[in-house]
């Protein structure tokens, strides 16, 4: 079992072999028992047709009552179906027809004692069932079928009709050859089955072996290579499944332990320091260079070499080094002496320090040793280096008392000085501020200045303009008195073309008279002609009355005209008294044309002298700009001075404060030494 517990290709074979021999077997026996029920099905339901059949031909001469018929019928039956058994009974049980002659006239229960098949026939004759069973006659399998033989009304001539059931017929049937053919067919079914299960068993452990466990027992031998330290061993990376993703996921794991290792190798030999490390046991496992040099030891390896080794008899009490660390899980340091191989004794400091793995177990150690020679060194020129100070200690005493002294005296003239520095800053200050103030009442002349200037120059614009406008207005006015003239000829003409209409008007009413004499006359000759003169008196009247309606509009047209001649008249009165104003109105713009122009002339000459004036203004703001930055700059000067002069005289005490200090010093390094 531990063998098993251990074996990862049994934990997979043994289960798979079980369950497959276990499935194929089931399988079997199931395919078996369903077998031989169909084939039992079958026997039954084919005993059942023949024993009727069988029954149907022994009926026919049963029911006429020929019992030589019947007896040949059951002959012929024994010699067709040598394996077919037929036993007819009557009521009690009795043979009296059968293809066994010797059992006629006896009991049937006697020739087969069968419980089963006695329960079958008593049930026939006392109720009137069919049945079929399988039974075991001296190891042979018989298939029975019992038909009941009712008391049918063609039988009563024979039988009477007290009875309702005559008897039965029993069939037997030897299935022997067919529970053979099963039996063979059975074992050939567990057969192939226990076949192919073995087939299957040892493709599928094929399969599993190849494809899985020697995949499997590849990683386990690769990662057992790993683990013993050859981190040059590599996992197979061939496939697309788990295990191969297994094996790639290995393979990149130990290619960053092996980056790890060598980055963690980097690190220890980059170290400076004198450094080695240790197993749990004290053996050394790594050493480098500066280690190899402070023990004298260069170009030996010392891997494996135990660490007590390395301490000579004069560190007795450091023998056991490291070993308390690594036991104990604690650092430790101290200073020990090693004498290297050329008699030199070296002083080296030490610091122990255990190394635990990720469950936090010590499974190792850490030595930093520190050579220590050049501090010895370093001691005694300190001791050599302290005389000499002591004689540089006095004089620098005697030097430092005078320079208190002088520091004393330079304090006091600074305090003179800042005093006078601040009184000058003082005055400067007030002077920058009356220029200030000055600088801001020129820069609002030369604001105000400006600001008359643009009017100036804005009124002298607006006067051009309207300047221009009062041209156009003369232009204009010109133009009207133009139109006004040439409107004054029109109406002249118009005037004469009304006298000449006048004139026309006048012929037309002549005319008209001479026509209504002429019709008067005309009528009055009509009348004297009596009625041959009727008609013409008619045409007469009409001319007559037309003649009239003419004259009264001439009258009219006549009216009308010299209302048009005196209108006119009155028109060219107001054109020409229009051209008058117009001419006096040109007049007029012409002066305001010229006022304007001197306006404008006038305007630009106050614009020129306000500009001169801004132009002094701003020169005089600049200059008094510039005077307000000398007189800040001297200001500022002035104090920068005045804190120049604070900090000397600051630093002045703090030299006397120094000196003091250093006279302090000076004599507790004496009471020191």
């Amino acid at each position: 079992m531990n063998f098993y517990s251990k074996s990862l290709q049994l934990k997979i074979l043994v289960p798979v072999s079980i369950v497959t021999l276990l499935t194929f077997i089931t399988l079997g026996v199931t395919i078996s028992k369903r077998h031989r029920q169909a084939t039992d099905e079958i026997l039954q339901q084919a005993t059942t047709r023949l024993s009727a059949t069988l029954l149907s031909a022994i009926e026919e001469p049963m029911r006429i009552g020929d019992n030589a018929s019947t007896k040949a019928q059951l002959v012929k039956i024994a010699k067709d179906y040598p394996d077919v058994q037929v036993y007819l009974t009557n009521f009690r049980g009795n043979v009296t027809y059968s293809t066994d002659p010797k059992s006629i006239r006896t009991q049937f229960t006697d020739s087969y004692a069968n419980g089963k098949l006695t329960q079958q026939l008593s049930a026939s004759l006392s109720r009137g069932e069919n049945s079929s069973a399988l039974h075991e006659f001296a190891g042979r399998p018989y298939f029975s079928n019992i038909q009941t033989i009712p008391n049918a009304p063609a039988c009563h001539h024979c039988h009477g009709a007290s009875q309702a059931v005559l008897g039965s017929m029993i069939f037997l049937q030897d299935v022997s050859p067919e529970f053979a053919e099963m039996r063979t067919s059975e074992n050939l079914t567990l057969g192939i089955s226990l076949g192919g299960a073995v087939v299957l068993l040892l493709v599928l452990l094929g399969f599993i072996r190849k494809m899985v466990l020697g995949k499997v027992l590849n990683i386990a031998e690769i990662s057992s290579r790993i683990r013993d330290g050859d981190y040059e061993a590599h996992f197979e990376r061939n496939g697309n499944d788990e295990l191969a993703k297994l094996s790639d996921n290995l393979h990149d794991m130990v290619q960053k332990v092996q980056d790890q290792l060598q980055y963690s190798q980097g690190i220890l030999e980059g170290i400076s320091t004198p450094l080695i490390v240790t197993d749990k046991e004290r053996r050394i496992t790594f050493v480098n260079s500066p280690m190899l040099h402070a023990l004298g030891k260069e170009g030996q390896d010392l891997t494996g070499t135990p660490l007590y080794n390395l301490i000579s008899a004069q560190n007795a009490d450091r023998s056991h080094l490291a070993k308390h660390c690594i036991e104990q899980g604690e650092s430790d340091s101290g200073l020990l002496h090693f004498t290297r191989n050329d008699g030199t004794v070296v002083p080296l400091h030490f610091d122990v320090s255990p190394l635990q793995d990720a469950n936090a177990e010590t499974v190792g150690a850490t030595l930093m040793m520190i050579d220590m020679s050049r501090e010895e060194k370093a001691r005694e020129r300190i001791s050599q280096q302290q005389e000499k100070l002591l004689k540089v200690a006095a004089k620098v005493t005697d030097v430092s008392t005078t320079l208190s002294g002088s520091a004393q005296k330079l304090e006091h003239e600074m305090d003179e000085l800042t005093s006078n520095v601040t009184q000058t800053s003082s005055q400067t200050g007030q002077v920058a501020t009356a220029m200030e103030e000055m600088n801001a009442t020129v820069l609002e002349v030369a604001k105000n200045a400006n600001q008359a200037a643009e009017i100036s120059q804005e009124a002298s614009t607006v006067a051009q303009s309207g300047g221009k406008e009062v041209d156009r207005t003369v232009g204009e006015t010109r133009q009207v008195a133009k139109t006004t003239q040439e409107l004054a000829q029109y109406l002249e003409d118009l005037s004469n073309k009304a006298d000449n209409i006048g004139s026309v008007m006048e012929v037309i009413s002549d005319i008209a008279d001479q026509t209504n004499l002429l019709a008067l006359n005309a009528a009055i000759e009509a009348a004297r002609a009596g009625d041959a003169g009727r008609g013409f008196a008619v045409v007469a009247d009409e001319v007559r009355k037309l003649a009239e309606k003419t004259m009264n509009a001439t009258k009219e047209v006549d009216h009308a005209i010299e209302a048009i001649q005196t209108s006119t008249r009155a028109a060219v009165r107001e054109m020409e008294n229009t051209r008058e104003r117009a001419e006096g109105t040109e007049k007029l713009a012409e002066n305001a044309g010229d006022v304007l122009e001197d306006i404008v002339t006038r305007s630009d000459s106050i614009a020129d002298m306000v500009r001169s004036i801004a132009t002094a203004a701003d020169q005089q703001s600049s200059t008094s700009e510039e005077i307000n930055i000398n007189v800040s700059t001297i200001n500022e000067l002035t104090g920068d001075i005045a804190e120049r002069v604070a900090s000397a005289n600051r630093a002045i005490k703090n030299v006397t404060t120094m000196a003091g200090e250093l006279n302090e010093l000076i004599e507790q390094f004496k009471r020191t030494e």
